[in-house]
């Protein structure tokens, strides 16, 4: 991702591609990438929904059998034989597809600016609750107030 630069051209080319994705949602309306003043809340509810992508495509196109196939079957037996090839086909394709939602929404979320910050800020946070843990730890050992 070194081609991102700037956060403008973050928001810039995976907000197009969300929006091109976003076409194929079960679920409306669609939460929008947002900018950099977007707050960190909206920016997780956001990645939360892309996280549980539901597709209504169905990818019946790819199909082995078409419908004149399964009508002109021997029998049901065969029908049945048929329908679980499509079904192997479509399943196929459905975990292509959200192997590569997932995949790109892993992409945008590790190279947020947003998030980004959020981790820096939650990291000095941390080091900051463990240094002010040691400090007092450090004053209850040296003051002679042990319970043993």
């Amino acid at each position: 991702m070194s081609d991102l630069t700037t956060d403008e051209k973050f928001y810039d080319e995976f907000n197009r591609c969300f929006v091109r994705n976003a076409k194929f949602s079960v679920h409306k309306p669609i939460p929008n990438l947002g900018f950099a003043t977007t707050p960190i809340d909206e920016v997780k509810k956001f990645y939360k929904f892309w996280d549980g992508f539901k597709t209504w495509r169905t990818f019946n196109q790819y199909d082995e059998f078409d419908e004149n196939d399964l009508d002109n079957a021997e029998d049901r037996y065969e029908k049945r034989w048929m329908e679980k090839q499509n079904d192997k086909n479509r399943k196929q394709y459905d975990k292509a597809e959200r192997k590569r939602i997932y995949n790109f929404v892993n992409v945008a979320y590790e190279n947020d600016p947003r998030i980004l910050a959020e981790r820096k800020n939650g990291r000095n946070r941390f080091c900051q609750i463990k240094l002010n843990d040691r400090k007092s730890f450090r004053n209850w050992h040296y003051s002679g107030k042990r319970a043993c």
